[in-house]
């Protein structure tokens, strides 16, 4: 009974996002069939390997998909997370290809001492800002992982929506197609750096892209409504600083 329960709520959920936000369900579609493109691009580079990383991110956003129509929160927000960490990986290896290699033979000590979030986050930073600076998902990691891990509470803290709205599902679908879009930019940069940019397969987009849109202006009115566009994600590095090279993160 439990699991028909569960399945009958799951159907709810996927019916309600289907009428309520159809395109977006298109966007994650068209996310997927990206992943996939620039995977195969990246297999067929000098460096195959890293293709296993847009891999994992796409079952990343596959699980996240699940998730939340299983109403399991944390997990989508916990494979954000992992795509997080996957972009950086990504952005590092652009600005220091060799850097794949040590990262692949890498033993646990390594891969906790150079190649944490932590560490990767300082170094692309040392490398793109003239001076230090701070990269602007910071911040949002740390929310991730604070909603990834248990709390007293076990809520989740929306601010504006009910657990159970369409609301809530709509910020968790926006959070899915901006990380998607991210991660696109930085598996893109390293395409281009590689140079296989021309074998990446044609994939519409327009409606991953519309999406976007959408949901950011919507975010954007409902934080000016309650007088907390502080909360706005941050899109920038927190201090001020000379670019050596534009890479939009």
């Amino acid at each position: 009974e439990n699991i028909a329960s569960a399945h009958r709520a799951r159907s709810a959920r996927l019916l309600s996002i289907c009428q309520t936000f159809p395109i977006a369900l298109q966007g994650i579609d068209q996310l997927y069939n990206r992943l996939d493109a620039h995977a195969d691009a990246l297999r067929a580079s000098t460096v195959p390997g890293t293709a296993r990383l847009v891999d994992r991110a796409h079952g990343d956003f596959e699980t996240a998909v699940e998730a939340l129509l299983s109403g399991r929160h944390h997990v989508v927000s916990d494979a954000m997370r992992d795509t997080m960490e996957i972009e950086l990986l990504l952005v590092a290896f652009t600005l220091e290809p060799g850097r794949f290699a040590e990262w692949e033979s890498a033993d646990r000590d390594v891969l906790v001492k150079k190649f944490g979030p932590a560490q990767l986050r300082k170094r692309i930073a040392d490398k793109v800002f003239d001076t230090p600076m701070d990269l602007p998902d910071q911040f949002e990691y740390q929310v991730h992982s604070a909603v990834t891990h248990p709390t007293p509470d076990g809520q989740i803290s929306t601010l504006f929506v009910e657990e159970s709205s369409a609301d809530l599902a709509a910020m968790f679908l926006a959070d899915m197609l901006e990380h998607g879009r991210r991660m696109l930019a930085a598996s893109g940069s390293l395409i281009d750096a590689l140079g296989v940019g021309e074998s990446v397969a044609e994939v519409d987009t327009s409606s991953m892209r519309a999406t976007l849109e959408m949901f950011n202006e919507q975010m954007r009115a409902r934080l000016e409504a309650a007088g907390a566009t502080q909360l706005l994600p941050v899109r920038e590095p927190v201090h001020r600083g000379s670019r050596r090279n534009i890479l939009k993160l």
